[in-house]
Protein backbone atom coordinates (compact mmCIF):
# COMPACT_ATOMS: atom_id res chain seq x y z
CA UNK A 1 0.00 0.00 0.00
CA UNK A 2 2.91 2.08 0.76
CA UNK A 3 3.25 2.51 -3.42
CA UNK A 4 -0.42 4.46 -3.51
CA UNK A 5 -0.80 6.49 -0.05
CA UNK A 6 -3.96 8.50 -1.27
CA UNK A 7 -5.53 5.22 -1.54
CA UNK A 8 -4.11 3.85 1.86
CA UNK A 9 -5.63 7.10 3.39
CA UNK A 10 -8.56 6.80 2.05
CA UNK A 11 -8.82 3.14 2.73
CA UNK A 12 -8.15 4.34 6.50
CA UNK A 13 -10.70 6.85 6.44
CA UNK A 14 -13.24 4.57 5.27
CA UNK A 15 -12.13 2.28 8.00
CA UNK A 16 -12.18 4.37 10.92
CA UNK A 17 -15.16 6.13 9.75
CA UNK A 18 -17.57 2.78 10.06
CA UNK A 19 -15.66 1.22 12.67
CA UNK A 20 -14.03 -1.84 10.77
CA UNK A 21 -10.86 -1.96 11.93
CA UNK A 22 -11.45 -2.66 15.47
CA UNK A 23 -10.19 -5.39 18.19
CA UNK A 24 -11.23 -8.16 15.49
CA UNK A 25 -9.61 -6.75 12.56
CA UNK A 26 -5.88 -4.68 13.12
CA UNK A 27 -5.29 -1.60 10.80
CA UNK A 28 -2.15 -4.29 9.49
CA UNK A 29 -4.81 -6.88 8.57
CA UNK A 30 -7.26 -4.52 6.87
CA UNK A 31 -4.48 -3.06 4.68
CA UNK A 32 -3.41 -6.79 3.60
CA UNK A 33 -7.02 -6.84 2.74
CA UNK A 34 -7.51 -3.44 0.85
CA UNK A 35 -4.40 -4.98 -1.12
CA UNK A 36 -6.29 -7.90 -2.11
CA UNK A 37 -9.46 -6.15 -3.10
CA UNK A 38 -7.41 -3.79 -5.39
CA UNK A 39 -5.31 -6.01 -7.08
CA UNK A 40 -8.20 -8.91 -7.12
CA UNK A 41 -8.73 -10.44 -10.66
CA UNK A 42 -10.47 -8.23 -12.72
CA UNK A 43 -9.07 -4.95 -11.39
CA UNK A 44 -5.66 -3.36 -13.54
CA UNK A 45 -2.55 -1.59 -12.12
CA UNK A 46 -3.04 1.36 -14.27
CA UNK A 47 -6.59 1.81 -12.68
CA UNK A 48 -5.11 1.47 -9.37
CA UNK A 49 -2.51 4.01 -10.23
CA UNK A 50 -5.07 6.33 -11.95
CA UNK A 51 -7.43 6.56 -8.56
CA UNK A 52 -4.21 7.54 -6.27
CA UNK A 53 -2.98 9.62 -8.95
CA UNK A 54 -6.84 11.23 -8.96
CA UNK A 55 -7.13 11.13 -5.10
CA UNK A 56 -3.43 12.78 -4.63
CA UNK A 57 -5.14 16.14 -6.80
CA UNK A 58 -7.73 16.66 -4.42
CA UNK A 59 -7.48 18.43 -0.70
CA UNK A 60 -7.32 16.50 2.09
CA UNK A 61 -10.97 17.83 3.18
CA UNK A 62 -12.08 16.51 -0.49
CA UNK A 63 -10.85 12.90 -0.24
CA UNK A 64 -11.80 12.71 3.61
CA UNK A 65 -15.42 13.44 2.02
CA UNK A 66 -14.97 10.99 -0.91
CA UNK A 67 -13.83 8.48 1.60
CA UNK A 68 -16.72 9.08 4.23
CA UNK A 69 -18.22 12.12 3.99
CA UNK A 70 -22.14 13.14 2.75
CA UNK A 71 -23.18 10.45 -0.15
CA UNK A 72 -24.45 14.08 -2.11
CA UNK A 73 -21.15 15.71 -1.20
CA UNK A 74 -19.17 12.99 -1.89
CA UNK A 75 -20.92 12.08 -5.44
CA UNK A 76 -20.48 15.53 -6.58
CA UNK A 77 -16.77 15.29 -6.24
CA UNK A 78 -16.50 11.58 -7.09
CA UNK A 79 -18.14 12.60 -11.00
CA UNK A 80 -14.55 14.00 -11.59
CA UNK A 81 -12.92 11.12 -11.05
CA UNK A 82 -11.02 9.57 -14.27
CA UNK A 83 -12.73 6.52 -16.04
CA UNK A 84 -11.44 3.30 -16.98
CA UNK A 85 -11.12 2.02 -20.35
CA UNK A 86 -14.50 0.99 -20.37
CA UNK A 87 -16.01 3.99 -19.08
CA UNK A 88 -16.29 3.33 -15.74
CA UNK A 89 -15.08 5.96 -12.87
CA UNK A 90 -11.68 4.80 -10.89
CA UNK A 91 -13.45 5.86 -7.63
CA UNK A 92 -15.93 2.78 -7.84
CA UNK A 93 -12.42 1.08 -5.97
CA UNK A 94 -13.41 2.74 -2.83
CA UNK A 95 -16.69 1.24 -2.53
CA UNK A 96 -15.11 -2.40 -3.07
CA UNK A 97 -12.88 -1.39 -0.33
CA UNK A 98 -15.79 -0.54 1.88
CA UNK A 99 -17.59 -3.63 0.79
CA UNK A 100 -14.53 -6.20 0.78
CA UNK A 101 -15.08 -9.74 3.24
CA UNK A 102 -12.23 -8.70 5.58
CA UNK A 103 -12.82 -11.54 7.38
CA UNK A 104 -13.01 -14.48 4.23
CA UNK A 105 -17.16 -15.38 5.11
CA UNK A 106 -18.04 -14.55 1.36
CA UNK A 107 -20.22 -13.05 0.39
Amino acid sequence: MDNYPFIKEAALEIAFDSGMINRSLSEEDFLKGVESCIFADGIFEVDVRALDNWLGTLSKEDRETVACGEHSEMMEIAKRSPKNEVGFPVVGLLDDIFEHDYYGRGG
